[in-house]
């Protein structure tokens, strides 16, 4: 992170027409509007947070994530990524070794730097600290509102690549925007906290338990990166997500060291939810803001990547000559590309909500570890 970002002024930016406009500067975002600008579109991207910035998430990437940057040529954004070895299945007393290959950890706060350091560099524009809201469709282009503590400016452009991450999609222009929220679905919180050296380096700790389950990493840095996906009553019992987490942790075996630190956590909404359809006039939706479904294990950025070089093409289509079948080509070509992947993951979740199968599940795996392998490839590999 040694490139400094300058945005564009919100005065400049409301004098123009945008080709793109990419709300959200995520994996998603940052590599679709790097691709674009390199085609020479004129591309704003907009993000509500200022970088480097945190993020809920377990900073892993599979091996398919880090063929796909690359493909993509955004390979140089891994420089300090740190390879993994081997995953750490654990629940009460049991545990298993798995090993791993292909992936990598990597904060996210320097992983979504360097992507967007790219992006900048390959032309595009960018306006940090401003929320974005979605505005009526015309014949030539769709209006945003944006939004910034100091002002508030009205921006047009051909086609938005929504890639807001998990929540809701701000929209003042009338039109619904139906998403599926899983029931019980539980809540992501992460931390990082500045000594990991109470783990073992490249390896992915996962602790299951009837309260959900924590992955724990140490990044580039040193520092350790806690990402969780907890059942919500639980954490109203326990009293927070630091009791929960620190319970999850001595039961495994850790014994008291988180209560060394004092972890911030971020948090997110109920997880596992969908879009019903990700696109709508002027409008494709990429990454999370699509739809997400449990468990962290770097699968997320993987489908991030993917679908911004799918989005490429019909996005070249949709600047030039918007037609309104483009909805059903999105919708067609994202649900081909993402959700039959999903499928993997469901059925990993519901193990995962049910501690009891995981631990004859453990014990299975370290007699015979070769059964792991389709699912550790097809997942993390």
């Amino acid at each position: 992170m040694n490139q400094s970002i300058t945005d564009i002024s919100l005065t400049k930016a409301a004098t123009q027409l945008w080709d793109v406009v990419v709300i959200g500067a995520g994996p998603a975002g940052a590599a679709s509007a790097f691709l674009l600008a390199q085609e020479g579109f004129k591309v704003l991207i907009v993000e509500k947070k200022t970088f480097p910035r945190a993020k809920v998430c377990g900073c892993c990437l599979s091996g398919r994530a880090v063929r796909q940057l690359e493909h993509l040529g955004l390979s140089e954004v891994l420089t300090r990524a740190i390879p993994l070895k081997s995953f750490v299945l654990k629940s009460a007393s049991q545990s298993v070794r798995l090993p791993t290959a292909g992936g990598v950890v990597l904060s996210r706060a320097e992983l979504d730097y360097n992507l967007l350091q790219r992006a900048v560099s390959a032309g595009a524009d960018l306006i940090q600290g401003s929320t974005a809201i979605l505005g009526q469709v015309n014949d030539h282009s769709r209006t945003i509102t944006l939004q910034s503590p100091a002002e508030t400016i009205l921006l047009e452009a051909k086609l938005i690549l929504c890639c807001s991450g998990l929540g809701e999609i701000p929209n003042n222009s009338g039109e619904e925007i139906p998403v599926d929220v899983e029931k019980n679905s539980k809540i992501g919180v992460a931390a990082i906290v500045d000594s990991g050296n109470w783990i073992e380096s490249q390896t992915i700790e996962m602790i299951v338990d009837r309260a959900g389950y924590v992955g724990l990493v140490q990044l580039e840095d040193g520092k350790l990166n806690l990402a969780a996906a907890l059942n919500r009553a639980i954490i109203k019992q326990a009293g927070g997500v630091t009791q929960v987490i620190s319970g999850m942790l001595e039961r495994t075996g850790f014994g008291t060291k988180l209560s060394a630190f004092a972890p911030q956590w971020q948090g997110t909404l109920p997880i596992t939810r969908q879009l019903r359809c990700p696109a709508f006039p002027r409008t494709f939706v990429l990454g999370d803001a699509a739809g997400y479904v449990e468990p962290f294990t770097g699968e997320g950025m993987a489908w991030a990547f993917e679908s911004a070089e799918l989005v490429q093409s019909l996005a070249g289509q949709a600047i030039h000559n918007w037609k309104p079948q483009f909805v059903q080509d999105w919708n067609f070509h994202h649900q081909k590309l993402v959700r039959r992947r999903q499928l993997t993951c469901k059925i990993i979740k519901r193990m995962l909500d049910t501690p009891w199968l995981i631990r004859p599940a453990i014990n299975l795996l370290s007699i015979a570890p070769q059964i792991s392998r389709p699912f550790v490839r097809s997942i993390h590999g």
